[in-house]
């Protein structure tokens, strides 16, 4: 990811009747559709349009088309609740420690960069924290993690972790049938390329994609059929996108308040 000087600056304008929140480099303008391969903003900008459409600023893991949902690749930035995940103690203070976990055989070297560190439970739980960086797989598997912060809490070998993948920096086409890759955060308003960086929708009306019949009101799912579509409501197990504004037809795209 590209290194910039961010500039604190609350919401000033970037052209096109579009506002800048929070952090940006000043006096750039946004491009809705650009997709460069280096970074014009720093991942996580938040942008508002005067009708109050919301984008972010994200980069992809993998190729994806325009107007689809959205996820953060979780089975490659995260790992799951896992118990007993520390290797060793890890007192108040430090901001280095190893982790001893069969997941990670093969870690490639700041795989976790990025990432949330959570403890979950036992000695530490309820606090996360930034992952800076990580070394590759050393003795089978075993990671050093380095944090961004130090540990507040003391650390046991008993205590149970887990990581979050980055919202916006790893993203790929939501997958419903995954089974890890089915957490909505955001839908591609661009053909993006793998690692490209771009914008994403997050509030407000946007086409698309349709998977089945949908009417004017509907609340609608990540799709358990077509990925990265939209379907009709049916079950608790499919995360909510929004509301149906204008039906389309089915494999094509229709218009939806988009509420992530």
């Amino acid at each position: 990811m590209a290194t910039m000087s961010p500039i604190q600056a609350g919401l000033y304008p970037a052209g096109n009747d579009w506002y800048i929140d929070g952090f940006g480099a000043a006096g750039t303008a946004i491009d809705l559709h650009a997709t460069p391969d280096t970074a014009a903003f720093i991942i996580g900008t938040r942008a508002r349009h005067r009708d109050g459409r919301e984008i972010v600023y994200g980069q992809t893991a993998a190729a994806v088309a325009a107007a689809v949902v959205c996820a953060p690749d979780i089975s490659s930035k995260g790992l799951a609740d896992t118990d007993d995940g520390v290797n060793d103690s890890v007192a108040a203070g430090e901001y280095t420690f190893r982790f001893d976990l069969n997941a990670f055989s093969s870690i490639a070297v700041n795989q976790f960069a990025g990432s949330v560190l959570m403890i979950t439970d036992d000695a530490g739980e309820g606090y996360s924290y930034y992952i800076n960086s990580n070394i590759a797989t050393e003795n089978t598997d075993e990671i050093t993690v380095t944090l961004e912060e130090d540990i507040h809490v003391a650390l046991t070998t008993s205590s149970d972790v887990a990581i979050a993948p980055p919202m916006y920096g790893e993203l790929i086409t939501a997958d419903c049938n995954t089974g890890t890759d089915v957490v909505p955060t955001c839908v591609s308003v661009s053909v993006l390329a793998d690692n490209d960086f771009g914008w994403f929708a997050t509030r407000g009306f946007w086409p698309i994609l349709q998977d089945g019949s949908i009417a004017i009101g509907n609340s609608v799912t990540n799709s358990d059929g077509t990925a990265g579509a939209v379907q009709l409501k049916d079950a608790e197990t499919e995360a909510l996108i929004g509301t149906c504004v204008y039906a389309g037809d089915t494999t094509g795209h229709g218009v939806f308040k988009v509420q992530l």
